[in-house]
Formats: structure tokens, sequence, C-alpha cells
């Protein structure tokens, strides 16, 4: 019991009540994703690199696909790589 009076008083200090404190607990719950590790990003450059390696070994769509998505992470900078002239 005094564990909860403890959580009262402090509670009743930063003006937040059990219902709102519950309410917070499942948002950030459900703010959270489920397997965080697995999540992956791949950066523009990394998608130049791939489209660059693929255009060599003769697979131009896969080459194509890797460049249109570095393109749309990165607008700018992909223009730059593919025509250096159009950089300002």
């Amino acid at each position: 019991m005094k564990s909860l009076t403890r959580w009262t008083a402090i509670l009743s200090l930063v003006s937040i009540s059990w219902l709102e404190l519950s309410l917070l607990r499942f948002a950030w719950a459900q703010a959270l994703p489920a397997n965080p590790i697995l999540v992956s990003q791949t950066t523009a450059l990394e998608h130049i690199k791939r489209a660059t390696s693929r255009a060599q070994t003769g697979d131009l769509q896969g080459a194509v696909a890797d460049a249109t998505q570095a393109i749309q992470l990165k607008p700018k900078s992909a223009l730059c790589l593919c025509s250096p002239s159009q950089c300002p």
C-alpha cells in the first residue's frame, strides 16, 4: 500500500491521472514496432552502387529499378551522380 501511496503522490505532482497513465502506456506500446531489429533501410548510395553493378553485369531492368529508388530517396544527390553538370 505504501508503494501505491507513493505513486499517487508522484502522479498528483505531475497532474496525470491513473486513466491518463494507462492511456499513455497503451499509446506507447502501439507506437513501437514489433521487432525493430529487422527493420532495414537502404541508402541512396547503396542503390546507386547496386545499380552500377547490375548495369555492368547486364541486368538493365534491375539497374533502372535501383537507380529509381536512389532518385526517390535523394533526388539531388542522384542527379549529381548521374549528371555532374546539373549539380548546383
